[in-house]
């Protein structure tokens, strides 16, 4: 009927604007030079991507559990870290996974996202995610 056909190009039109405003957002998400995965079990970070902000850089990605291996514990999270080309330290912020993270082959990634507050991804030589089973509080320095 004329009406369907007309919903149907309307639909179409609604998809192809949406995705016409996502496409700068989604060509802008990247990844530094060089970032650093430091896992361990019960944890594997699996990807980790930067997105410029207004506010800083957003840094997001996938952990999942270590197959064969007890689930993470309360105080389990991550340490993100931005150093400049000399090996300073940019910025450094915590971070949570959203959902629980079952053991088992499989079990389904959970996604991370923490901004770096004030950093310029120009300025980000190289990007450090790290899993501690500790609690922040109680972390040893984590400088280079």
């Amino acid at each position: 009927s004329p009406n369907a056909w007309l919903f149907g190009a309307a639909a179409v039109l609604m998809a192809s604007t949406t995705l016409a405003q996502l496409m700068p957002v989604l060509a802008a998400a990247q990844e530094p030079a060089h970032i650093d995965r430091v896992d361990a079990p019960p944890v594997t970070i699996l990807t980790t991507t930067t997105l410029p902000t207004p506010k800083g850089l957003w840094v997001l990605g996938k952990v999942t559990s270590s197959i064969h291996a007890a689930a993470p514990p309360l105080t389990a999270h991550l340490d993100v870290t931005a150093f400049d080309g000399g090996g300073a330290i940019l910025a450094r912020a915590v971070t949570h996974w959203s959902g629980l993270l079952p053991p088992g082959k499989d079990a389904q990634p959970a996604r991370y996202d923490v901004l770096l507050k004030g950093v310029s991804d120009a300025a980000v030589a190289r990007l450090e995610v790290r899993y501690s089973a500790m609690d922040h509080a109680a972390e040893p320095d984590l400088a280079p």
